[in-house]
């Protein structure tokens, strides 16, 4: 009697893995990049989220903590309570003039009793911070 030898269907699926490997590491731009990256640019994701949640989290309390303070200081074109916030936030001094004007403009988005908008204008305004 002859026993049949069939291979499991995991050599299959390694195949194709090591195919689409292949396949996908070109030196062609793509949107993927390449896939023997993807752990490490996971890895890299994960802290590059982590600093900007404590950078956001800094910029929150100070907003939270002198709103009405940095309402004045935007109407009145700056001051100490909204420098530290945009320097928390890293908007460049180039963009600070922008910010202000865009919280000028929007007065009833930005400081309508809620400093969320205004933590999310600093921090689109922000840049990253420096290696």
């Amino acid at each position: 009697m002859r026993l049949s030898r069939r291979r499991s269907p995991g050599h299959a699926v390694g195949l194709a893995y090591c195919l689409f490997l292949i396949g996908c590491s070109s030196s062609q731009p793509n949107h993927l990049g390449n896939p023997l990256l993807w752990p490490i640019q996971g890895i890299q994701s994960a802290f590059e989220n982590r600093s900007y949640e404590a950078r956001k989290a800094k910029v929150r309390r100070q907003a939270v903590a002198h709103f009405e303070t940095i309402e004045y200081e935007v109407f009145r074109g700056g001051g100490p309570q909204l420098s530290t916030a945009m320097k928390l936030a890293l908007v460049v001094p180039a963009q600070q003039s922008n910010l202000i004007g865009e919280l000028q403009q929007n007065r009833s988005l930005y400081f309508s009793g809620d400093p969320e908008p205004l933590v999310v204008a600093l921090m689109v305004h922000g840049g990253q911070p420096s290696p």
